[in-house]
C-alpha cells in the first residue's frame, strides 16, 4: 500500500527532511511540494528495488546451497 499524502501533509513532512537530503529534489522541481512528491517517488522506487534484491538474494543463496551440497554433501 502506497502512502498518498495530501498537500497539507507534504507541507508538514518537508521540514522533517534535512535540507542537504532534499536539495537535489528541490533543484529538479519548481516548488517545495513538487520536490516532496519527487522525494516520495524516489522512496517508492527504492522500495521496489528492495523486493527484487530480496528475491535475487534468496535465489542465489538457494543455488549456492544446492551446489555446495552436491560437491560436499548435505551438511557442507
Amino acid at each position: 500500500m502506497q502512502i498518498q499524502p495530501t498537500a497539507a501533509q507534504l507541507k508538514l513532512l518537508e521540514p522533517l527532511i534535512s535540507r542537504p537530503r532534499l536539495a537535489p529534489f528541490l533543484a529538479a522541481t519548481a516548488t517545495p511540494a513538487a520536490a516532496m512528491e519527487l522525494y516520495l517517488w524516489n522512496v517508492r522506487l527504492s522500495a521496489a528495488f528492495g523486493e527484487v534484491i530480496a528475491l535475487a538474494e534468496v535465489i542465489l543463496r538457494n543455488a549456492m546451497a544446492e551446489q555446495l551440497a552436491t560437491a560436499y554433501g548435505a551438511t557442507w
